[in-house]
């Protein structure tokens, strides 16, 4: 389990950081006794004999602890062992929590676990006793699954078992599942208890999936039970996935089938053929069957974007055709294949959804590439697809390179008038993200008829992250139809924080149908967050046009 002290002990204190080495103020002098070699019955570590019986749906477990196992350890480690963790529970630095970790970890092979395991017991509640737990249970785990599981049986059922069994649980091996979970069973938190079964059956998954999907019957809880579920498939569809799906294809249960195929759909280990002609046949359609699809084909495509696109048509049209689809021609965008055969495969798509995503993949793709040879093909489209095209195109651009796209369309858009609008929007969006004081600078070169919709986008931004700054700019611009957008999309992001300086925007609005429009969206906020406040602007509002809005 601990493979290098050095770099576990730095990685562990680093991980904790300032919180692990303050935690709780732990006194200068952490008093450790040195644990006997014999303890009392029901003490931590006893290892008398005992009976646990824990019933199970559909069936019970019953486990005979085994003879305690003799204890070897001289009396010298164990007194060692105590004066590390000592060391451990005193450390207030860095420095010294370093160098506490690098005299304990040694104690691990050199010492006894369970006992050490009982001396961390005795720390006091914090980070250090967590971290001792830790270390300790998940090597005893590791090292002798039936001796941890032991330790923790001779535990009262409570808080100490519950994080017991949470360290063991990490470092346990495959071949101990059903005496694991007959323990679980006492967990009194219910997160945690989930917790410990996820990581047990997954641990089991790794070695014997079978093993751990027959565990899962064991399982009265439908939610751990799901949780169990999906992590044991996502583990062995990454180690066996031909096992993986032999099982999907034959299990008689709807939850395991589809737990399954939705995990060999997202490995990019399993045959996507294969799994996709199974996800066909045995996925009825819901939110489970487009997740498949959809992970299925994004993996796919990366093997083999040719093999993809031809399954496309066994796909029932719908959301999942629609997402498989944009996977393929992305795919096909950034391949070797000529971009003008992708583009007639498209253009011979049927007219729909698929067909418009598909699009949009492809020059969604070849627009952040190459923008100037994805505008030479969009040339040749005509009607909706050249439109839908240049759009996606345009976004993907300006995401890259806006100032780029800005320039683009201020230049002339190549003749694209068309796109000159969209263009610019998204430009002055991108530049803004980064920069919003140098695109409202950019904005005076826009022409007069393009100036509205280019304040608009440049507000939706900049309100986003600087509302008052956007607020400042805007007010120096003439009210009117030039600012309307703009100042929509200001009053609906000032409505949670500054709700009246949102309603000053929503009423500067010209438009009468946009400003009544805003308004009552900034009023409904108004009323649902403060409506105390809300009455009171309200009743004292010479605006006739609000007058009613708090009533409604």
């Amino acid at each position: 389990m601990i493979k290098n002290i050095s770099l576990v002990a730095l990685g562990i204190a680093l991980g904790f950081g300032g919180g692990f080495l303050l935690k709780n103020n732990v006194a200068s002098q952490v008093a450790v006794t040195a644990v006997p070699t014999s303890l009392p019955s029901g003490t931590p570590g006893s290892t008398s004999p005992s009976t646990a019986t824990v019933q199970h749906s559909p069936q019970s477990i019953q486990q005979t602890v085994p003879p305690a196992v003799p204890q070897v350890a001289p009396p010298v480690v164990i007194s060692e062992t105590s004066a590390a963790l000592a060391l451990l529970g005193e450390a207030r630095s860095h420095r010294e929590v370093v160098a506490a970790l690098e005299n304990l970890l040694p104690r691990l092979r050199g010492g006894n676990l369970q006992e050490m395991a009982a001396s961390a017991m005795q720390l006091p509640e914090g980070a250090e006793r967590d971290m001792a737990l830790m270390l300790s249970l998940g090597e005893l785990a590791e090292k002798n699954p039936a001796q941890a599981l032991q330790f923790a049986e001779s535990l009262p059922e409570g808080d100490e078992r519950d994080q017991a069994l949470r360290w063991i649980a990490t470092g346990l091996p495959s071949g101990n599942i059903e005496r694991t979970l007959a323990l679980v069973d006492s967990v009194g938190d219910s997160d945690l208890r989930e917790l410990i079964v996820a990581k047990v059956i997954a641990k089991e998954a790794e070695t014997n999936p079978v093993s751990a999907m027959n565990a899962l019957q064991l399982i009265e809880d439908i939610g751990i039970r799901a949780n169990a579920l999906a992590a044991t498939a996502e583990s062995w569809a990454t180690s066996d996935p031909e096992g993986a799906l032999a099982h999907a294809k034959k299990s008689s249960d709807p939850a395991v089938r589809s737990d399954l195929l939705l995990a060999l759909s997202a490995s990019s280990e399993a045959d996507s053929a294969q799994v996709f002609e199974a996800v066909l046949q045995q996925m009825p359609s819901g939110m489970a069957y487009q997740a498949a699809i959809s992970d299925l084909f994004e993996n796919w495509v990366e093997k083999d974007p040719s093999a993809a696109a031809v399954a496309l048509e066994q796909i029932p049209p719908g959301p999942a055709l629609d997402s498989a689809t944009a996977e393929v021609a992305a795919a096909l965008a950034n391949s070797d294949a000529p971009k003008s055969e992708t583009a007639a495969w498209i253009g011979g798509l049927p007219a729909g959804s698929a067909r418009l995503e598909a699009l949009d993949g492809f020059y969604s793709a070849w627009g952040r590439n190459d923008p100037s040879g994805a505008l030479v093909e969009v040339s040749r489209l005509t009607g909706g697809d050249r439109g839908a095209a240049m759009n996606s195109l345009v976004n993907a651009w300006a995401g890259k390179d806006p100032v780029g796209v800005l320039e683009w369309a201020l230049g002339g858009a190549n003749g694209f008038d068309e796109a000159k609008d969209a263009a610019i929007q998204s430009g002055i969006r991108g530049i803004a993200r980064v920069d919003p004081a140098d695109a409202s600078r950019r904005i005076n070169a826009v022409p007069s008829a393009l100036q509205a919709s280019a304040t608009s986008a440049l507000v939706e931004v900049w309100s986003e992250v600087d509302a008052e700054a956007a607020a400042d700019w805007l007010s120096a611009k003439p009210r009117g139809p030039l600012i309307d957008g703009a100042a929509g999309r200001l009053a609906l992001s000032l409505a949670k924080e500054d709700p009246e300086m949102a309603m000053e925007w929503a009423l500067a609005i010209s438009a009468p149908e946009s400003r009544q429009q805003t308004a009552r969206e900034v009023a409904r906020q108004w009323r649902e967050r403060d409506p105390v406040s809300a009455r009171s602007f309200f009743d004292t509002s010479n605006d006739p046009s609000i007058a009613g809005m708090f009533a409604e």
